[in-house]
């Protein structure tokens, strides 16, 4: 079988030759048609060839931005020891808990999923390929994962979520004219009580799954009540969250998914912020994404930088950068950009707005031909004159 190496050369666009055909043992793992993109910069004139290179190298010379209560470099080494070793568990606590950003690089200019490939843990490059964001330059057509055996592990979680539901709140289970959770028994050791619904649950999961849930069951667990039809099952009202929504929370904790839609999106999202759950935001932020459109994209980018998710609001941006032309005419866009360009600590007059520096960054990302280059040429002059307009230098 060819060795994983060879794989992460592919990833990285390294400049190493590797004919197709050698990538055939691994159809069982991955099928993956990379088209590697060429740079920008070796199909423009020459004459253009020094403002592109300057847009595109302005993402990486900005001024970094003050420290935020996130992830330390303590985390990202934590990181790159565990891809190292394969450890996925580790990874996956830095990645959904500690919300580790997964596309970093050492001092050697290597990502994680660079030394999960070298190292050859199979398991481990199939989550970070799922969860690491496209690299610029590179345009993955397709990419198939086969399925790893059954999901009755998954099936008896969903079982336990849906003992954990109030009778009056389950909805049909089949044909079957009965309850397919009348003989199952989940002994439950928590009861939560939502608008006068009780659900009766299990402290290990949430526990395991939120910090805060940790903290109200094991610091706060004394000022409890006690659930009448079991005395041993202590109750905690929570407050602020419908029924709805704590079901979307519930499934989520027991399977690692949910049913979200663009109606309930948000509001799961608030809540998941408030109760510490990270990987629930970024499968609403994946919801969010899907309905982005000219009406909406500046209030989704408002929404991706107020609770932190970074992928959506690249998204955002990027979906900015191709509409552009239409944008700058919106007097909801150019308070973006004003407010965007206050939010930066001591800004003087010529220094860069993050907005507008990722909306160039896109612009000019995937340059390849002249009819490229002259529809890029015609955004970022629509761009420059809306600044103009707001008096603002960048």
């Amino acid at each position: 079988m060819l060795p994983l190496t060879m794989l992460a050369q592919v990833l990285l666009l390294l400049p190493v030759p590797l004919p197709l055909s050698s990538l055939l043992p691994l159809a069982q793992m991955l099928r993956l048609l990379l088209v590697p993109v060429p740079p920008p910069s070796s199909l423009l004139p020459l004459s253009q060839m020094s403002a592109f290179s300057a847009l595109r190298s302005r993402r990486v010379n900005a001024p970094l931005a003050p420290p935020s209560a996130g992830p330390g470099p303590m985390d990202t080494s934590d990181l790159f020891s565990s891809c190292r070793k394969g450890d996925i568990f580790r990874v996956r606590y830095l990645v959904e808990q500690r919300d580790v950003e997964l596309n970093v690089r050492d001092k050697w200019d290597s990502t994680p999923l660079y030394y999960a490939c070298l190292c050859g843990h199979e398991e481990l490059v199939r989550y970070l390929l799922a969860n690491v964001s496209s690299k610029p330059g590179t345009c993955v057509k397709v990419l198939t994962i086969e399925p790893s055996g059954n999901g009755r592990l998954h099936e008896d979680l969903a079982m336990l979520a849906d003992c954990a539901l109030p009778s009056e709140l389950r909805v049909g289970f089949g044909e079957l004219p009965f309850d397919s959770t009348d003989n199952f028994s989940s002994y439950p050791d928590v009861c939560f009580q939502i608008a006068g619904y009780n659900f009766l649950c299990h402290k290990s999961f949430f526990c395991g799954r939120s910090d805060y849930f940790k903290a109200l069951l094991q610091d706060h667990f004394c000022e409890s009540q006690e659930l009448q039809t079991q005395p041993s099952v202590p109750v905690i009202t929570l407050h602020n969250i419908s029924e709805e929504t704590f079901t979307r929370v519930l499934y989520y904790i027991y399977t690692d998914d949910t049913e979200l839609s663009p109606e309930n999106a948000y509001e799961v999202l608030c809540v998941a912020d408030m109760y510490l759950l990270p990987g629930l935001k970024r499968l609403c932020g994946k919801i969010l994404a899907q309905i982005l459109d000219e009406d909406n994209v500046i209030a989704i980018w408002k929404t991706a930088k107020l609770f932190q998710l970074t992928r959506l609001e690249d998204q955002c941006t990027e979906y900015m950068a191709r509409s552009i032309e239409k944008l700058v005419d919106s007097d909801e866009f150019a308070s973006a950009v004003q407010e965007d360009a206050a939010a930066v600590e001591e800004r003087q007059e010529t220094d860069s707005i993050p907005l507008i520096d990722d909306i160039r960054f896109h612009i000019a990302s995937n340059v390849q031909t002249y009819s490229a280059i002259e529809e890029a040429n015609q955004r970022l002059e629509a761009l420059e004159g809306l600044l103009g307009h707001l008096g603002l230098e960048c």
